[in-house]
């Protein structure tokens, strides 16, 4: 289960009224934040491999009831906030971790390394396209990173969703 987290710039200037602030996103990340039964899994100084198999068998059924939730909420709004037909000048923002990478099935760290989906993780692209598209989802423009696995999570995703016809920009 992932939970994403942000910090906010304020990208309008000093008197703006609040109503009319602009804020952009400085930083983005996705961890177990807030999942404290998935501790076990995180590397500290004293424990350089933990992985997911650390986690205790009741711990993992623990997460999975929260991560449930969260994928059941996380739903729930994409059906309701379905592109298109919406208020002018409101926009709606979709993220998408990439897929499950050959080095998440061998419990290895990738950080910046570029490594591929696994099998598995092009399965689980190609869901996450299906599931774009039941919710109604058409996109004006998509961002990815520059590795390849967030790159072909992206493509799949938007293929399978029917989303030909859009910038794709690959940035840092």
């Amino acid at each position: 289960p992932l939970w994403w987290t942000t910090d906010f710039i304020l990208a309008s200037p000093v008197g703006t009224p609040s109503k009319e602030e602009k804020w952009i996103v400085g930083e983005f990340n996705c961890s177990c934040v807030g999942l404290s039964k998935c501790l076990a899994a995180y590397c500290q100084h004293d424990t350089p491999n933990a992985c997911y198999n650390d986690i205790s068998a009741s711990d993992l059924a623990e997460a999975d009831v929260y991560g449930s939730i969260m994928g059941a909420k996380a739903m729930g709004i994409m059906t309701k906030s379905k592109m298109g037909g919406g208020t002018p000048g409101v926009f709606r923002v979709v993220f998408l971790r990439h897929g499950e990478s050959d080095w998440n099935v061998k419990n290895i760290f990738t950080g910046w390394a570029d490594v591929d989906l696994s099998e598995n993780g092009k399965l689980e692209a190609v869901e996450a396209g299906r599931m774009l598209k039941s919710a109604g989802f058409k996109f004006n423009i998509v961002f990815t990173s520059v590795l390849r696995r967030a790159i072909r999570t992206a493509w799949t995703a938007l293929m399978e969703s029917d989303n030909f016809s859009m910038p794709v920009i690959n940035t840092w």
